[in-house]
């Protein structure tokens, strides 16, 4: 086994996580679209329950191409399940930048 010396034991005892998302999309249309929805919701709303909200946007889909397409999941896709797709992505990724809040 790898025997780690003090200075990365130390080097890990001292790292924080700073993320961050420095993308153009994220300045200058999601950041202030989330802050702007964050704001329309109630304040007794819990962070948990966007995040279900965002989770069911990647659920339903899914459900929806099994049922249709069954497991084996073939045929061809219409185009406006595609349309339902992005709709869904979209939605869930404003939610997830909105419990992040």
């Amino acid at each position: 086994p790898y025997i780690y010396s003090e200075r990365e034991k130390r080097n890990l005892r001292e790292h924080a996580y700073h993320g961050g998302d420095n993308g153009i999309t994220y300045i200058y249309f999601y950041n202030p679209v989330a802050n702007y929805l964050v704001g329309l919701l109630p304040e007794s709303l819990a962070p948990n329950t966007i995040t279900m909200a965002g989770f069911l946007c990647v659920v339903i889909p899914y459900v929806l191409m099994v049922v249709l397409f069954g497991p084996d999941l073939y045929g061809p896709l219409p185009s406006w399940f595609c349309f339902l797709f992005a709709f869904c992505y979209f939605t869930y990724r404003m939610l997830d930048e909105m419990d992040g809040k």
